[in-house]
């Protein structure tokens, strides 16, 4: 997958690949993941490449 945001059905497919992982996968970071920032006092900021992966339509972010 490129760095363009994903369609549908690669969310689908990316989403059942997560939920079947105990880990993350280089290809699934590599697939989820924008940028990492990392700032003093072990401070990790994540800019992920999708905003709603893993929500059920209908439901809520928590």
């Amino acid at each position: 997958m490129s760095a363009a945001k994903a369609s549908g059905d690669e969310l689908s497919n990316l989403a059942g690949v997560a939920l079947g992982s105990e880990k993350l996968s280089r290809p699934l970071v590599d697939a989820l993941v924008e940028k990492v920032y990392i700032y003093p006092g072990n401070r990790v900021e994540i800019e992920w490449k999708v905003t709603d992966f893993g929500l059920i339509e209908g439901s809520e972010a928590v």
